[in-house]
């Protein structure tokens, strides 16, 4: 139904209803963009292949995503590659999906500037270190003496409800440890026979940014998705592999493991 307005008159305002009609629009849009991006790349919709489209960067999906741009230090964490043991909800994903993008610039921006056109709240507060967030837009910022080091780029509505576990706590996106537990491999006994498929598992603590990179002396990769590799040995008869698991995160922690390959019967 359209309501008609008149003017003293008697004439059809027509005006009116247009006006408002454009400022009913604008305000959809507004809405529609709350969502934070950076250059291009927004998390929960982006994917690897964006990535690789705008920066020529992060297309082996066995190593870590990370690069510079603009000066500043950029980390993209996939879904596929964080710890599926402790976030399911990467099953909910393509492979490749953009769940987090983390730059630290290289020069301090104020934060000033982003509580202008931010709605932030504090999360916590550490010695000089501080953290905001704005869960609306999908962005976590670090500050330290009101300027910011360090800003976290999520998902937001349906796309973070996809991850709900991924993103329940905000706190773990910042910098805030001071002891970091070291990562096992935990795999068969020390010998395999060759020809089998050597199926290992990393086991770390829980960190949203940790990105598994696993690294092999001899054999075939067959599989990488998150924790879990799975290795051909192959050709490998009287050989001895040397695997070892690098999980970069906000930390950077590894071990190694070594296998001796028995001939095959």
């Amino acid at each position: 139904m359209c309501l008609q307005t008149f003017d003293n008159k008697g004439q059809p305002l027509k005006h009116i209803i247009t006006i408002s009609l454009i400022i009913f629009l604008v305000g959809c849009f507004r809405s529609i963009a709350t969502a934070a991006e950076w250059k291009g790349i927004t998390p929960g919709l982006a994917t690897r292949s964006d990535v690789f489209r705008l920066f020529q960067k992060c297309n082996d999906r066995l190593l870590p995503c990370e690069f510079e741009a603009d000066g500043d230090e950029i980390r993209i964490v996939f879904s596929g590659m964080v710890q599926d043991s402790f976030y399911q909800c990467s099953r909910n994903l393509l492979a490749d999906t953009v769940l987090l993008v983390e730059v630290t610039p290289r020069l301090p921006i104020s934060l000033k500037r982003y509580r202008q056109s931010h709605s932030l709240k504090k999360l916590f507060k550490v010695w000089d270190s501080t953290g905001y967030a704005d869960e609306r837009a999908g962005l976590l910022l670090q500050a330290r003496k009101d300027k910011i080091i360090q800003l976290n780029y999520v998902a937001t509505g349906s796309d973070r409800l996809r991850c709900e576990d991924y993103y329940r706590d905000p706190i773990k996106f910042f910098q805030i440890n001071t002891h970091y537990p070291p990562v096992t491999v935990v795999g068969p006994d020390a010998t395999v026979t060759a020809g089998d498929k050597l199926v290992l598992k990393a086991d770390v603590q829980p960190d949203p940014k940790i990105t598994l990179m696993w690294i092999v002396s001899s054999g075939k990769i067959l599989n990488q998705s998150g924790n879990q590799i799975t290795i051909d040995t192959s050709g490998l008869d009287g050989q001895t592999i040397k695997v070892t698991v690098q999980a970069h995160g906000s930390h950077t922690v590894e071990t190694s493991a070594i296998f001796q390959i028995r001939p095959h019967r």
